[in-house]
């Protein structure tokens, strides 16, 4: 704080943020009156902010930046994602991409401001069901791991297999699934994960889904 307010005094900052992945936290910061913007995770699945965080921010004329908004990679539905976080005027989504055409395709449906349909909210919801509460948000806090584990490229390992072939999932995913069976269960990742998860537990359902999957 005191290295931020020195550059704020040296014309170096104009306008002091910060970035979290703890809601309870970020809203103790965010009234702390020290800072003119908030960047959190928000999207149509992990949308625990839509009631807390970005409602406090409009209330103190804080700029709220959505982190994440297409799931970290985990959702592909890029017109789905954007229509939902277009029903919040207040908002700056951040997104990361790859190619140039990704960011093409994001402007142009920000520039055309659909509206979220029923059917879009249906499918968010079944979106919602499938990934349930204790999906990784890949911000890879839980690093490093004793064994050396890519603990994210395991867990998401199970929904990236619903999502490409089965050859380009191997390709991708199968020397940090490997990796994962020397998983010893020390809880190091559980105490650093700022979502709470049960880590080791969703590395060996991952494991195990994926034996299954690949085997058949």
């Amino acid at each position: 704080m005191e290295g931020m307010e020195e550059a704020i005094k040296a014309g170096k900052i104009r306008f002091p943020a910060f970035s979290s992945h703890n809601i309870p936290i970020a809203i103790e910061l965010m009234k702390s009156g020290r800072f003119d913007a908030v960047q959190l995770p928000f999207n149509c699945i992990n949308h625990e902010a839509k009631d807390t965080a970005i409602p406090l921010a409009k209330e103190l004329d804080m700029g709220f930046i959505a982190m994440k908004p297409m799931g970290g990679g985990l959702l592909d539905n890029a017109e789905l994602s954007f229509r939902y976080l277009l029903q919040f005027d207040h908002i700056i989504p951040d997104p990361g991409i790859e190619r140039i055409e990704e960011i093409r395709e994001i402007a142009a449906i920000v520039e055309r401001n659909p509206s979220l349909t029923d059917k879009d909210q249906r499918e968010i919801e079944k979106l919602r069901m499938e990934f349930g509460s204790s999906w990784c948000h890949r911000c890879d806090y839980c690093l490093p791991c004793p064994q050396d584990i890519r603990i994210s490229g395991v867990i998401t390992a199970r929904s990236n297999l619903k999502r490409f072939s089965r050859d380009k999932a191997k390709a991708l995913f199968e020397s940090a699934v490997e990796k994962g069976r020397t998983c010893i269960q020390c809880g190091e990742c559980v105490k650093r994960c700022p979502y709470h998860l049960e880590i080791p537990s969703l590395i060996k359902e991952s494991i195990d889904y994926w034996d299954k999957t690949i085997a058949k």
